[in-house]
């Protein structure tokens, strides 16, 4: 049996399993991709532009020969094209929640439709639906500001059948008598669910409501059904509804759970002036709206996991795209943390790709730009945690693209969170992926990473002790500022000696390598040197206090040497490094190592030391006689 809410490819199927025509499925396709887009941009941005313009395009197309193309909507569904596509599908889901609220029935369409007209009309819906949201009364909605290529057609709140003499309700008695009908419906509707077995299901959605809480509440709904026809006591009845309608609501609906969010986090229109007399709606606390629906998530995070990978496109970055669109808006910290949840879950999921990665770069940056700070961290920790478990490869590009969106500042505040990912390892990534994001730990200077030290060495790479080695894969200097982080961290007796080694290779006889190699081993005594020594890796030059700290440490250190390390192959650079940097400090060191012996006749260094020594002693005689 056809499915009637499945999507494959670019077929559609109506409410008796047909596909829809091509044309059409198209339209309403790029109509759905459009508001989608609408929710993470502005009316004015490319992106939104561009999505107006292919669906004004398929519009046009749709209509063939014809001057006009008509949608109409009703309670099963939307029609198009003389078939009727159910609202529980994905396709047509938004458009018809959002002109079910506005009293509209059909939607007329003509030829000359462009793509402003289009977002005009999008526009025009959204405003009235916002301003539809903050009132709490009954009232008739009125369109205007549509473009002249988009018209509306109401339809009566009730069918002619249900108000005797076809007349429209006019006072509240009526309206309360018309919405008791409704009622019956909520109440039929909850005696089936019950049926098929809809109370094990209802336990777990909302918080512990099993068969016998909707049978109590069913039983309710239907008291006040018999009793509360006072208009002035409909509110009660209401919220009664209200109620059974989320307990018998499609526990699977994982779209319907994020609209309500973005819903509620939509910018508020101006309230309306009143007629004199009227009295305002009541204000609302929207923490107190969105306080359930992090149960809300949970639940649906736990029923969307028994359905398996999201597998239909453009899911994953509608759940994405909404769950940051809401942690930019900083809404509670109980709320944050079920979302930051969420994002865990839809970023562990195998199906996930380079797109999902783009669109978490783009918000995760403008959370930045907007001064996020309450959220950026916990979102960059709900975003790279889960990539870095289950995809490495796709961790390095969302730094890559993250980086390219940020300023010197910007990158330097979240340095911390790439260096602690690179520390992590970051798995078998392409070589020159792995190239940038060493390029980019590397661009941070020593201030901003010593400004930040501190939020770096409380982070998981420090719990363990020992880290990934693709930081010695290349030269020291381009690291300088992580390098000379890490030798004052926790990691710090991990990373010294590699460190070492490393500029031990780079350097071959240099200054470098003979202060390394008369150092010996690794002490964490010695890494203020070794910072210093970085620092002249890095720009080429000694400073004066490193110059005199090594001048020191070599006279100190060769003039000490015990005999059984003076033939090791260090040392003969060493004497010729101290003399070029003092020759003053170097004088005494050099005659001894010339003249001193051991038991009165044995000399005490070896030839090729003697031989420097002698060399340079000879150099700085002739210099002093001319």
């Amino acid at each position: 049996m056809k499915s009637t809410a499945v999507l494959n490819g670019d077929v559609i199927l109506d409410a008796k399993g047909e596909p829809l025509r091509r044309d059409y499925a198209q339209l309403l396709k790029s109509i759905n991709h459009l508001m989608t887009v609408g929710t993470y941009y502005s009316l004015e941005h490319e992106q939104y532009v561009l999505a107006s313009r292919k669906a004004a395009e398929n519009i046009v197309s749709a209509m063939g020969e014809q001057p006009s193309l008509t949608l109409e909507i009703g309670a099963e569904g939307l029609m198009c094209g003389g078939q009727t596509i159910p609202t529980n599908h994905r396709e047509v889901r938004q458009l018809h929640d959002l002109l079910v609220p506005l009293n509209i029935a059909r939607v007329e369409i003509d030829r000359g439709l462009n793509p402003s007209d289009l977002r005009t009309a999008l526009a025009v819906f959204h405003h009235y639906r916002r301003e539809l949201g903050t009132s709490s009364g009954f009232h008739e909605v009125n369109i205007e500001g549509l473009p002249g290529t988009v018209r509306t057609v109401g339809c009566s709140l009730f069918a002619d059948d249900d108000v005797p003499g076809s007349v429209m309700p006019q006072s509240m008695e009526e309206l309360a008598r018309s919405f008791l009908e409704l009622v019956g419906k909520i109440i039929a509707n909850m005696d089936a669910a019950l049926k098929h077995g809809f109370g094990a299901l209802g336990a777990g959605e909302a918080g512990g409501c099993g068969a016998a809480d909707i049978r109590d509440l069913a039983e309710n709904l239907r008291q006040l059904a018999r009793t509360e026809s006072d208009p002035h006591k409909l509110l009660h009845l209401i919220q009664s509804a209200q109620k059974a309608l989320e307990l018998s609501r499609d526990p699977g609906s994982v779209d319907m759970v994020f609209r309500l969010l973005r819903t509620e986090l939509e910018p508020k229109a101006p309230p309306p002036v009143l007629p004199r007399g009227m009295m305002a709606p009541e204000s609302r606390d929207p923490e107190v709206d969105l306080a359930p629906l992090g149960g809300h998530l949970d639940v649906t995070l736990a029923e969307a996991a028994t359905l398996g990978p999201m597998t239909c496109d453009g899911t994953k970055s509608d759940f994405l795209g909404i769950c940051y669109k809401i942690m930019l808006a900083e809404p509670s910290s109980s709320l944050q943390t079920h979302l930051t949840a969420a994002c865990e879950v839809a970023l562990g999921d195998p199906l996930v790709d380079l797109e999902n990665v783009k669109l978490c770069a783009r918000w995760m940056s403008a959370a930045i730009r907007h001064n996020r700070t309450a959220v950026c961290d916990q979102l960059l920790e709900s975003t790279t945690a889960p990539l870095r478990r289950e995809h490495p490869k796709l961790l390095a590009q969302f730094w890559r693209m993250l980086w390219e969106r940020l300023d010197n500042e910007q990158r330097g505040e979240l340095w911390p969170f790439l260096v602690n990912d690179v520390l992590l390892g970051l798995g078998d990534v392409p070589k020159k992926l792995g190239e940038d994001l060493l390029k980019a730990v590397g661009s941070v200077n020593l201030h901003q990473a010593r400004a930040t030290r501190q939020r770096l060495y409380g982070m998981s790479a420090f719990e363990e002790d020992q880290a990934s080695s693709r930081i010695f894969s290349v030269a020291p200097g381009r690291l300088y500022a992580l390098h000379a982080t890490l030798l004052f961290s926790p990691l710090a007796q991990w990373h010294g000696p590699r460190l070492q080694r490393q500029l031990l290779r780079s350097d071959g006889q240099g200054l470098m390598a003979a202060v390394i190699r008369l150092l010996g081993d690794f002490q964490l005594e010695n890494a203020p040197l070794l910072a210093w020594l970085l620092e002249q890796e890095a720009t080429g030059m000694l400073s004066p206090e490193t110059k005199e700290a090594v001048v020191i440490l070599l006279g100190d250190g060769l003039s000490n040497l015990v005999v059984e390390r003076r033939r090791e192959d260090w040392t003969t650079a060493a004497l010729g490094w101290l003399d070029r940097l003092d020759h003053a400090a170097a004088e005494p060191v050099l005659n001894q190592v010339l003249n001193q012996r051991r038991f009165l006749f044995l000399k005490a260094w070896p030839r090729e030391c003697r031989i420097e020594a002698e060399r340079r002693i000879a150099a700085w005689n002739n210099a002093s006689a001319t």
